[in-house]
């Protein structure tokens, strides 16, 4: 499961050299650059007025297309037209919605916050500036960045002081649901800001600590309303850094950026009189997820499994976990895969995809490496290419998708400073697992659609999600439209529960058929297995700390099929989540391949569909 980015800290300092080997080869911003012109840099170099005008105007404009970037780096924009890949959008064939739409308690929360806001920031009415965001715990909430008392007057920064924030519904460690507010940056006069703006995230002390530059507006001293530049791209950070105009570099705003309608930037005005909200432009209520879904009865995919499945089961999580030497079928390689995080320099996973690979062709299946750059080196997504009667060119293909990443160990860093990656037995060996024992369980089989199984690699902090965005970004270009995606991620920990597992469905009426399938798949597959059905943007969903999000967020039929884990129970577990038990030790095999079976069979039942 990923990381997201925890609000910084004003006390952060740098590691400094302690970390240099670690960073060597992945800093940029210690290096001299030829600087290009402010234009290219997105500044304008006499700033631009937003006093009177929708931050919408400074916003990000769309590409058309996937934009890959994890997703600590910018917050991404939420998108309130319809959810769809971008090739779907340009074609017109998904339409586009004639007014913004949110969920009723998502509207209503807003409201809330703004009465909140006027309380603490003593206003009894007046005009608020805002968009729809999820904020760092996964929930859909708002970004409350200006305010007005009349439509008259300029726009004025919404600051509000911490201590007024503290212990209400504004405060994230009161109310999960608490919204985004501006925070005063200082990169000229205050160390820690610049710092914190500016750095690579191996220099930090908080572990999952990212730089904010992102998420920066840049603004004059005075009051902020002249704009040089805005949420720019994470990857000119160092340039800018070193390149920038002292103005537009010294002073600004920390915030997310603003929403998207049919992949434009919105924001709204929510206009506050005696204690009634207005809302412009007008939103559009849209249907909440169901509370409860009945299970979708089909018939019987896998008949027989086999004999050996749990021993190869526990084989293979041996291998992947780094437990056991992984023996390449082929090449007659022979290694111990223990370096899993993306930013390691000498990480192992392409070696891991090579021995996937190698395991693949073995069993005569083909694949597809889709690889993509980040930090300086070469990562991999890889799919394995199960054909139906298609043949492997299916339009429509079903997907089996796991991480092949694994986090940095929390216990060790907060114990010596150093970066090393978990074993990751749970998190995700059991997944790997799983669909390594899918291709040997249905390759062969008739079945209408084409079985992908896809190891996206990027899900863990730093990377944040990348693999994903880069695999959504290849299913745009490529125009593959998705019929079903079964997300797998950490389905071996029992301690929580050994009879039930979640089945979290992405927000789209797709995800919920495949939801209702899944559940159908569970009762024939294993009676005695209850799965839970966690509706989308609930406290027990757990699909926002996944891959998944990422595939929910364009609309894409998913799931995520994972143990009894969410925000509202960790306190439950024992001290193996990202850290270095997570080791074949606190692995219930016997549970995590009945899930697993139940797993394929749904892969097996949406492929016949």
């Amino acid at each position: 499961m990923g990381q997201l980015r925890k609000k910084s800290l004003l006390a952060i300092v740098c590691f400094g050299a302690s970390l240099a080997s670690l960073a060597s080869a992945t800093r940029g911003y210690d290096r001299p650059v030829e600087c290009p012109s402010p234009d290219d840099l997105g500044i304008f170099p006499e700033g631009r007025s937003v006093s009177t005008q929708s931050l919408a105007r400074i916003a990000p404009a769309s590409t058309g297309s996937v934009v890959p970037s994890a997703n600590s780096e910018r917050t991404p924009p939420f998108e309130t037209g319809p959810k769809v890949l971008p090739h779907l959008r340009k074609a017109s064939r998904a339409g586009s919605s004639p007014k913004p739409g949110l969920r009723l308690e998502q509207v209503r929360l807003g409201e809330q916050q703004v009465i909140e806001i006027a309380k603490k920031s003593g206003l009894s009415a007046g005009e608020f500036e805002g968009w729809p965001t999820r904020n760092a715990l996964g929930v859909d909430s708002w970004t409350w960045a200006r305010y007005r008392n009349v439509p008259a007057e300029p726009w004025r920064w919404l600051v509000v002081p911490e201590n007024l924030v503290a212990g209400s519904m504004l405060d994230i460690e009161v109310d999960d649901a608490a919204p985004l507010l501006p925070i005063v940056r200082n990169a000229a006069g205050v160390p820690s800001d610049y710092e914190e703006i500016f750095r690579d995230f191996l220099d930090f002390r908080f572990l999952t600590m990212k730089p904010i530059f992102g998420d920066m507006i840049w603004t004059d001293q005075l009051n902020g309303s002249n704009v040089y530049s805005s949420w720019l791209n994470p990857d000119l950070r160092p340039i800018y850094e070193q390149c920038a105009p002292e103005a537009a570099r010294s002073f600004g705003i920390e915030l997310p950026q603003p929403a998207r309608f049919n992949d434009k930037p919105i924001t709204f005005i929510a206009s506050l009189r005696d204690n009634l909200i207005r809302w412009s432009p007008e939103i559009t209520v849209v249907p909440s997820m169901p509370a409860s879904i009945t299970p979708k009865r089909a018939a019987v995919q896998v008949g027989e499994w086999l004999p050996d499945f749990l021993e190869i089961y526990h084989q293979a999580i041996g291998v992947i976990s780094g437990a056991q030497m992984a023996k390449f079928p082929i090449s007659g390689s022979e290694m111990y895969f223990t370096r899993k995080n993306n930013a390691q320099i000498d990480h192992h996973l392409e070696y891991l995809n090579d021995y996937l690979q190698e395991r693949y062709k073995e069993l005569g299946i083909e694949t597809r490496r889709l690889p993509f750059e980040w930090r300086r080196m070469t990562h991999s997504n890889l799919v394995a290419v199960i054909p139906g009667e298609m043949q492997g060119r299916d339009p429509n293909p079903v997907l089996m998708m796991d991480h092949i990443d694994t986090a940095f160990a929390h216990d060790v860093f907060y114990s010596s400073g150093v970066r090393v990656s978990v074993p990751g037995a749970d998190d995700n060996a059991t997944a790997v697992a799983a669909l390594m024992l899918a291709a040997e369980q249905l390759r062969g089989r008739k079945h209408k659609h084409d079985i992908w199984l896809v190891h996206l690699t990027g899900e863990e902090f730093p990377a944040d999600d990348l693999g994903a965005r880069h695999f959504v970004q290849s299913l745009d270009l490529n125009r593959i439209e998705p019929s079903a995606m079964i997300q797998l991620d950490m389905i071996g920990y029992s301690k929580t529960s050994a009879t039930e597992f979640q089945i979290n469905p992405g927000d789209s009426p797709g995800s919920l058929e495949l939801a209702r399938l899944a559940l159908g798949a569970a009762s024939d597959v294993a009676p005695g297995m209850r799965g839970l059905y966690r509706p989308y943007a609930t406290p027990e969903s757990y699909l926002y700390n996944t891959d998944g999000i990422i595939f929910s967020d364009y609309g894409l039929p998913v799931i995520l099929i994972n143990e009894v884990v969410n925000r509202t129970n960790y306190h439950l577990r024992d001290g193996d989540y990202h850290q270095m038990a997570d080791n074949m030790d606190n692995v219930d095999f016997d549970y995590a391949s009945v899930i697993s079976k139940i797993a394929i069979e749904t892969a097996a039942r949406a492929a016949a569909e």
